[in-house]
């Protein structure tokens, strides 16, 4: 035991005993001098505590305090490294729902007969058509990670897809309609699935939330 803390064991005891001769005192002015004993020593050993316990905290050990403060510069370190982590992954995920959003948009707005267009070249345009629609799937199914992330996303995102993937079906389905009412109804239907893609991917941009 060091004689620092020997010291101030010895003047707690003395200050417990002059607490129980305070208490034990019989006479008005022994008891009143007793008293005014016990509380200086109180006082006194409570300063003498505080005291040591300030010098202790002042005369840390650098060691000690190197660690502490590389132990916060760590956690600083990786704190901001996480919240840097979280930027780029809402807005990579940002960006592939806008990638989607403007492909239903166009579809939505697509002109589905072109007379200057053989109808090979219309389908060939179907086809382009749905590689597009293959190029976002393929993409989605390699950000399971985003959409761990941002689940309220991940949700209205594949519902979209899945809308996506009919107005593709119906976009090729229009060429080989047997007649117009057929071809009416096919690219009516398209349209429609791809406007509700573009709505539902509107609600899913709103889920994305981007720490400051």
């Amino acid at each position: 035991m060091s004689t620092d803390l020997l010291l101030m064991a010895v003047l707690a005891a003395m200050t417990c005993v002059a607490l129980m001769i305070a208490v034990n005192s019989r006479g008005r002015w022994r008891a009143t001098l007793s008293s005014l004993m016990a509380v200086c020593m109180l006082g006194g050993t409570i300063w003498v505590f505080t005291l040591q316990y300030n010098l202790m905290d002042s005369f840390e050990a650098p060691a000690d305090r190197a660690e502490r403060r590389r132990t916060a510069e760590q956690t600083a370190a990786q704190s901001a490294a996480e919240q840097t982590r979280s930027k780029q992954d809402a807005s990579s995920m940002s960006s592939m729902i806008a990638d989607a959003a403007q492909f239903a948009d166009a579809l939505s707005k697509e002109r589905m007969f072109d007379p200057l267009l053989s109808h090979a070249q219309l389908v060939a345009r179907a086809d382009a058509v749905e590689q597009r629609y293959e190029a976002l799937k393929r993409e989605s199914d390699l950000s399971t990670q985003l959409f761990e992330r941002f689940p309220a996303a991940a949700k209205p995102f594949g519902e979209a897809m899945a809308d996506l993937k009919a107005a593709c079906h119906f976009y090729r389905a229009y060429y080989y309609a047997e007649n117009t009412d057929a071809e009416i109804s096919t690219e009516r239907l398209m349209k429609q699935r791809a406007k509700n893609a573009h709505d539902t991917l509107t609600k899913a941009a709103k889920e994305i939330k981007t720490p400051e």
